[in-house]
């Protein structure tokens, strides 16, 4: 009976596994039916995707093709825009070669404008600001009423032989340029066509210039030899290449001598800020970063800074005629009391030596105190031609070593600026302007030191006694007055009087400190176009280059040639500095 019940309950224990299996078959169905629906709902999407690339494709070929034929027409454009720019060029060349050819024939026809004596008598109230400061003693010493009656003379003896002066310049005419590169184009005359005939062959000329900055690159090899040592080695495919890698320049600095100074000229002898520079070469086919550049100038200046002891001891030879000035540069220091750095006016010298040909332009501290002037000067016997600054009066002491010569540009400028006020400045003007005659007749006529310091003494001293009796009673009759633009002009006149009048006992000695004047041009051109240097080691690097460029202006050298020869020889380790300058060199640039 056990047994029978225990059959049963392992009945009833099998049947309930059965449901189970049952319950989880359907299930699994259950779970099967949804996985098929899920992958029909994952392929439906991906054929919908599949699509839409399909669909992506076709519109990136779309694109793709509009792109194409936008680049087309943008290089059609480039070209067209080419092709105007140099029509254009050519353009604006005609229009300038047309201006200066009128321009030209307008010298020759009118003549140069100048200082005329009759301005001064017959226009009292002119502006002030239309005189000229510097006075090159152009103005005729002939009163008004006889000017006409000149005019009519020399008319009149134009028509006859006169001797020719070897102070004329020559060579106006169609050879007055030219180049030293010519390229001559020939035509060919086999293709003339048939009816036409030949009847003469025309020049027409035309100049060009190549503005491109050529990059080179060196594959060297790298070569190891048994030991084990590593070198570089470079030998050209084409034998008629010269050009070498490391030559011609300073390690680690990528730029040649020769473009490295049409850089510093291009700053410093043209004015143009460094911004300016990079953009000519951008224009060239090169672009460089402005601190990149201003890099190369740094450390090619420190070659250069080299040769200015020897300046400096060429300047103050013994016995030397100097003329000296100086003018204002702003430069960035740094203010120790308020802890930054700001932009002061500072002071750069600047010196001639005619004799020797040489200019020197000395920045020191950007001070000009007499502490800087005995500094510069000591040692130095011979003459100085300045204006009335009062650091220059130490060299008329007793014991000094140096004669200083004043200048009669600044006696003369004084009475123009007084010439709207008082009528007495015009014929002091005029007494001015007689002697300044004088000068140019010994000019014209090349007389020696000699005969032009015995010109002087004859034709100058009267004038300069005439001028003298008119000033002096109003100086001492003005002692206690207010002093206005006359007497000011008067006052000036009387303390320079000495200094000013010295010249006539020296046949060497100028009449003004004008050649120092002309020195200043550069910089003030730099303060008007870059407004500033960056440091103070940039204005002594300034002053330096301003000190090669002049002097091989003053002997016929060209400045980029010139740097980029010395550059050459300086990183070659030449040392006898002394014979790298300008007046030692018989290269001619």
């Amino acid at each position: 009976m056990e047994d029978k019940e225990t059959i049963n309950i392992l009945i009833a224990q099998l049947l309930s596994k059965d449901d189970e299996i049952l319950r989880l078959r359907n299930l699994l169905d259950d779970l099967q039916r949804e996985q098929q629906s899920g992958n029909m709902q994952i392929l439906s999407k991906l054929d919908r995707a599949l699509e839409e690339l399909k669909s992506m494709r076709h519109d990136n070929k779309a694109l793709s093709n509009r792109l194409s034929r936008a680049l087309e027409a943008k290089s059609a454009a480039e070209e067209k825009i080419q092709e105007l720019s140099s029509a254009l060029e050519a353009l604006e060349n005609t229009r300038a070669d047309e201006l200066y050819e009128i321009a030209r024939q307008k010298r020759q026809l009118y003549g140069r404008k100048s200082e005329k004596k009759s301005s001064l008598s017959a226009t009292k109230q002119k502006d002030l600001k239309e005189d000229k400061d510097d006075f090159d003693g152009s103005a005729p010493s002939a009163p008004v009423e006889d000017l006409e009656q000149k005019a009519a003379e020399s008319a009149s003896s134009e028509a006859a032989p006169r001797s020719e002066s070897p102070s004329c310049r020559k060579d106006y005419g169609k050879q007055s340029t030219g180049a030293e590169n010519v390229v001559v184009h020939y035509c060919d005359e086999s293709d003339i066509p048939s009816g036409a005939r030949k009847i003469g062959i025309r020049e027409w000329i035309q100049y060009s210039i190549q503005h491109q900055v050529v990059k080179h690159v060196f594959k060297l090899v790298r070569l190891v030899d048994t030991q084990g040592n590593i070198s570089n080695y470079y030998q050209p495919t084409d034998k008629n290449d010269t050009r070498r890698p490391f030559e011609n320049v300073l390690e680690g600095y990528p730029v040649d001598f020769e473009l490295m100074a049409r850089i510093l000229v291009d700053k410093y002898q043209y004015g143009l800020s460094l911004e300016r520079v990079v953009d000519r070469l951008k224009d060239a086919g090169a672009r460089f970063n402005t601190s990149t550049v201003l890099a190369w100038i740094k450390r090619h200046m420190k070659e250069l800074c080299k040769l200015e002891e020897p300046f400096r001891q060429l300047l103050l030879t013994p016995g030397s005629m100097l003329f000296s000035d100086e003018t204002t540069e702003q430069v960035r220091v740094y203010n120790q009391q308020k802890g930054k750095y700001e932009y002061r006016k500072q002071y750069i010298w600047g010196i001639k030596n005619p004799d020797r040909k040489i200019a020197y332009y000395l920045y020191d501290n950007g001070s000009r105190s007499m502490k800087v002037a005995q500094k510069f000067f000591a040692g130095f016997r011979g003459s100085v031609t300045t204006d009335g600054y009062n650091v220059y009066k130490m060299f008329e002491r007793e014991d000094s070593s140096i004669t200083r010569y004043g200048c009669m540009a600044h006696v003369r400028r004084k009475f123009v600026d007084a010439l709207q006020t008082d009528h007495r400045s015009a014929d002091i003007i005029n007494l001015i302007s007689n002697l300044y005659w004088v000068e140019a007749d010994c000019r014209i006529n090349l007389l020696s030191e000699d005969e032009r310091r015995m010109e002087r003494q004859k034709r100058a001293i009267p004038i300069l006694a005439e001028i003298w009796q008119m000033i002096q009673p109003v100086f001492e009759q003005t002692r206690g007055d207010t002093a206005n633009l006359f007497l000011k002009a008067v006052r000036y006149a009387v303390n320079e009087w000495e200094a000013v009048s010295r010249y006539v006992q020296n046949g060497k000695a100028e009449i003004d400190n004008n050649p120092a004047e002309r020195m200043m041009k550069p910089i003030c051109m730099g303060r008007k176009n870059y407004l500033f240097c960056g440091s103070e080691l940039g204005a002594k690097n300034a002053s330096m280059l301003y000190s090669i460029i002049e002097t091989c202006k003053m002997n016929g050298l060209r400045p980029v040639k010139y740097i980029a020869e010395i550059l050459t020889k300086l990183t070659a380790g030449e040392t006898n500095y002394m014979s790298l300058l300008p007046i030692n060199n018989n290269k001619e640039y």
